[in-house]
């Protein structure tokens, strides 16, 4: 198995390693939501880079929910709206939309990240016309 070079062991990443990018919160990670998409919480909540598990609360509960129904909806008709759900925006590129989980529920916002995002592909540009 493959040991990051800030990893104690496999899978067990120093938390402080984080604070090279100003932060020691690095939030939701690359398929965080795996476990939320499949319900699959009852055995607790993976910690990023841990072996910790933390227990679910009646919220996760609530949004694993809303998550497969969102998910459920797309996989039947190739749209994720429907019945009493907030609706998901269609992607825009100019306005870039999309859903963010809250504990009070989906909330359909734009511009995530926008300025990294127009960073990256100005760089991206200019390194294809080289």
């Amino acid at each position: 198995m493959h040991v990051a070079p800030a990893a104690k062991e496999p899978g067990v990443v120093d938390p402080n390693w984080f604070k090279g990018f100003g932060t020691t919160e690095i939030g939701a990670v690359h398929s965080s939501e795996v476990q939320y998409i499949f319900g699959a919480l009852d055995k607790g909540i993976e910690v990023f880079c841990s072996r910790k598990r933390i227990e679910a609360q009646h919220v996760d509960y609530q949004v694993s929910a809303i998550m497969q129904e969102y998910w459920t909806n797309f996989a039947k008709t190739g749209d994720p709206n429907g019945g009493a759900l907030p609706r998901w925006p269609k992607f825009d590129a100019s306005k870039r939309p999309y859903i963010q989980f809250t504990s009070t529920g989906p909330i359909a916002k734009q511009a995530l990240r926008r300025e990294q995002c127009d960073l990256f592909i100005e760089n991206l540009k200019r390194r294809m016309t080289k």
